[in-house]
């Protein structure tokens, strides 16, 4: 009889873990759980933070720049300025302008994007969890490096967008955290002429006005409460938006999108805060280049942006804050080999505040904040972000 009371109490306690853990793995960590709890108990208000960045791209020179004397390859290097930055969001977001098609294809750079698996490894270790696969580069490894791209962004814990292994296209990817419910899809407006393989259309999504608002109203059966349209289209190197550009996110907005994230002009264009049926929405035009060896004006500025959304007790979740910092590729030798980092430029009363670097001239760190700061606001005025905010108080 004891040791039947010992099984009965060893089988009660296995219950209670098991259920704790599905409870766990319902968020992030049990910290995120036992605050989205919280907040359901009291019906306080959810916050969440999106920081989203441009294209990380992965020239020749880039490539190099992470190989190790054994052989392997490390570009954790690359994010170790902003991961900081990063550690501010909930949910960090880019655009993957290569592919990663394993060791079957020579690694290269332009024109046809395919790096190592260690640029991944470096994307979740800087704390990305999502990054578009839909963009002008997607089937430079062919329909195979776009499967594997696909499958080894989600081991790494990362979430491809815009692209699906198949048999069926992508469904839009719905991210639950902080007690709001987001949706993500991603489209682009080709793949540099390579076509995809007859009857295997699902593998990249273009830009579709049925397709996408086809998405839409599936992320919203499905409980999407903030619905996030990430778009590859414009002409490259323009710093403002082409009249196709706005046609395209009008189009996309009316049809229920919140907010419209653009790329692949390469530089910065302007955002902005046009109103849709009495509603005020977002956009950037291009979110342009987060890390790459381009050479052309203004490829090394970029842009950390944050979306603050916060959501009331049964009222739909609303775009509360935007604000960005504004980053600069800084590209130097080291050991014989050319590097690159992406440095956050801070401005304080002191001026430019930045990470010291032998090499790195203050003249361009200005030229990027004023050029940078100036295009921001073209359209309507944004705060540059402030890291001493406290997420959670926000």
């Amino acid at each position: 009889m004891k040791h039947g009371k010992t099984l009965l109490l060893m089988v009660l306690l296995l219950s209670l873990v098991a259920c704790s853990q599905q409870v766990f793995d319902s968020s992030p960590d049990p910290a995120e759980n036992s605050k989205q709890t919280a907040n359901k108990k009291s019906d306080s208000p959810s916050h969440l933070r999106l920081a989203v960045v441009g294209d990380l791209m992965m020239h020749d020179t880039q490539i190099q720049a992470g190989k190790q004397v054994d052989g392997s390859y490390n570009y954790d290097s690359f994010f170790k300025e902003v991961k900081p930055w990063f550690k501010q969001a909930d949910l960090v977001v880019g655009n993957l302008e290569t592919t990663l098609p394993g060791e079957s294809k020579p690694y290269s750079g332009y024109p046809l994007f395919r790096a190592p698996d260690a640029y991944g490894q470096a994307l979740r270790e800087a704390g990305f969890d999502l990054v578009s696969t839909a963009n002008n580069h997607s089937m430079d490894a062919g329909e195979e490096g776009v499967v594997r791209t696909y499958r080894k962004l989600k081991k790494l814990g990362i979430e491809p967008v815009g692209t699906s292994p198949g048999p069926e296209p992508q469904e839009p990817v719905l991210v639950k955290r902080n007690g709001i419910n987001l949706s993500f899809s991603a489209y682009t407006y080709g793949t540099n002429g390579i076509p995809l393989p007859k009857g295997k259309e699902y593998l990249v999504n273009h830009i579709q006005t049925e397709k996408i608002k086809e998405d839409i109203r599936k992320s919203k059966a499905k409980g999407a409460d903030y619905i996030a349209v990430m778009l590859h289209f414009g002409l490259e190197y323009q710093r403002e938006p082409n009249a196709e550009q706005k046609r395209v996110v009008k189009e996309v907005l009316e049809s229920g999108a919140d907010v419209v994230l653009g790329g692949h002009p390469h530089v910065l264009q302007p955002m902005e805060y046009p109103k849709q049926n009495g509603r005020e929405k977002f956009v950037i035009y291009s979110l342009g280049n987060f890390v790459s060896d381009q050479v052309k004006p203004y490829t090394n500025d970029g842009v950390i942006l944050y979306l603050d959304l916060l959501k009331k007790h049964k009222e739909k979740t609303q775009l509360k804050k935007v604000s960005y910092i504004p980053t600069y590729v800084h590209k130097f030798r080291e050991g014989g080999t050319r590097q690159f980092t992406v440095i956050p430029i801070n401005k304080g009363s002191e001026g430019v505040k930045t990470p010291s670097y032998p090499s790195l001239a203050e003249r361009d760190l200005k030229r990027a904040w004023k050029d940078t700061t100036t295009l921001m606001n073209r359209y309507d005025e944004f705060p540059v972000f402030s890291q001493q905010e406290d997420k959670h108080k926000r």
